[in-house]
């Protein structure tokens, strides 16, 4: 069953960051009708606790679209369903009177936001200082909200890595409580193999600076160092590649995320709808257009996932491992590779968590099978921390 379902509100954004892959230069909005037919989508086929994820472009641009959505999802959700509502923004039109209905409607808030200055400014120039008084604002009159239902997602593109610690370490002075990392997925063609000792020496600071604020609070914000919340391995004990075993890049063929663009055409990962862009490759065009599952006002959409969950589920789930297979970036990740390294000899293979979507948008990219060498650096270095990271917290008393 649907585990969450990504609501495409909108295609406009007041932000023009360099690296987003939803930046198609289209401007278009989700209509009412699409948007109930999503939500009933998720309501019926989604787990007891599925989340709602409004997204964009900038969702706060459809503020009035949430809040109506907000109320049908209360009037109409079956007993016993629990769904969870997520909202994905820049921050930068976040006000009192929004902060509110989302601690009423108790939202979960994922804020874009890179860190200091001259990160921030390769996502809007100019808005660090707005996002700091929020962050401020939130921890001095909404601190329950913000230490429970906050996230910050900090972006790292290959001119913004030498930044990264000092903006780890400005969230972490800022209470900030939960911290994700990750890499651009769009062209980073001017990241150099040679510049792995910078990314190493990053994450290193990293971790110093996360085991000292561990040591002070007993908290873990960055969310790659955290781990399991038990402090387990997160993606179990094998770390090498077993030979014989062939691992999928991702669960795009699980059809669990799903996401709906504005038009309502239902995709299998919200990073392929077809809104945000024309494809420029012949990668990411066979990506998006293997991912589309159909209407969201179709009949038929729902009878196909429904089917899943039968005997019948075998000729769906086939006739779209095989589309996604074509395009090969998201099976085989064995045989995948990098400049630094094949992915079956590295060990932290089962560990890496690189997009394949990111393979498709490398610059002049036909090779299915080459990772970006940004992404690897930057997996390999996070991976090897948090196995360091793990050691020393254990060591404390």
């Amino acid at each position: 069953m649907i585990s969450a379902l990504t609501l495409v509100l909108t295609t406009d954004c007041n932000l023009s960051c360099e690296y987003c892959y939803a930046a198609s230069g289209r401007r278009s909005n989700m209509n009412w009708a699409t948007l109930r037919a999503a939500l009933d989508l998720g309501l019926s086929h989604g787990r007891p606790g599925v989340k709602l994820v409004f997204s964009g472009g900038e969702p706060l641009l459809r503020f009035s679209m949430i809040e109506r959505a907000a109320a049908h999802v209360r009037e109409t959700a079956p007993a016993g369903r629990r769904p969870r509502f997520v909202l994905l923004t820049n921050g930068t039109l976040l006000d009192e009177n929004k902060i509110r209905f989302l601690k009423q409607n108790r939202f979960e808030v994922q804020l874009s936001f890179d860190g200091l200055s001259e990160a921030q400014d390769v996502r809007g120039v100019g808005t660090f200082d707005r996002l700091d008084g929020l962050l401020t604002a939130l921890s001095q009159r909404h601190r329950g909200f913000f230490r429970r239902r906050v996230k910050v997602s900090m972006t790292v593109t290959p001119g913004t890595v030498a930044s990264m610690a000092d903006s780890v370490e400005y969230f972490l002075g800022k209470g900030v409580e939960r911290l994700a990392l990750a890499p651009s997925l769009t062209d980073c063609s001017e990241w150099r193999p040679s510049r792995e000792f910078e990314m190493r020496r990053q994450f290193a600071r990293v971790s110093r600076a996360s085991l000292a604020h561990y040591r002070r609070t007993g908290k873990i914000p960055v969310l790659m160092l955290r781990g399991r919340d038990d402090g387990g391995n997160p993606l179990g004990l094998r770390f090498a590649w077993v030979p014989g075993l062939s691992m999928s890049m991702c669960g795009i063929v699980r059809c669990e995320n799903l996401a709906v663009d504005v038009g309502g055409e239902v995709s299998a990962c919200v990073t392929l709808v077809g809104s945000y862009r024309r494809p420029r490759s012949a990668l990411l065009r066979g990506a998006v257009k293997a991912a589309r599952l159909g209407n969201v006002r179709s009949r038929s959409l729902g009878k196909r996932l429904t089917a899943r969950r039968g005997r019948a589920a075998g000729g769906a789930l086939s006739a779209l491992s095989a589309r996604l297979g074509w395009t090969e970036i998201f099976l085989a990740k064995e045989d995948k590779r990098s400049s630094y390294r094949r992915c079956r000899d590295c060990r932290y293979f089962s560990f890496c968590l690189v997009c394949p979507v990111s393979i498709a948008h490398a610059k002049g990219g036909r090779d299915p099978r080459r990772i970006p060498d940004f992404g690897c650096a930057f997996n390999f270095e996070a991976a090897r921390q948090w196995e360091a990271f793990r050691r020393r917290a254990c060591s404390l008393p």
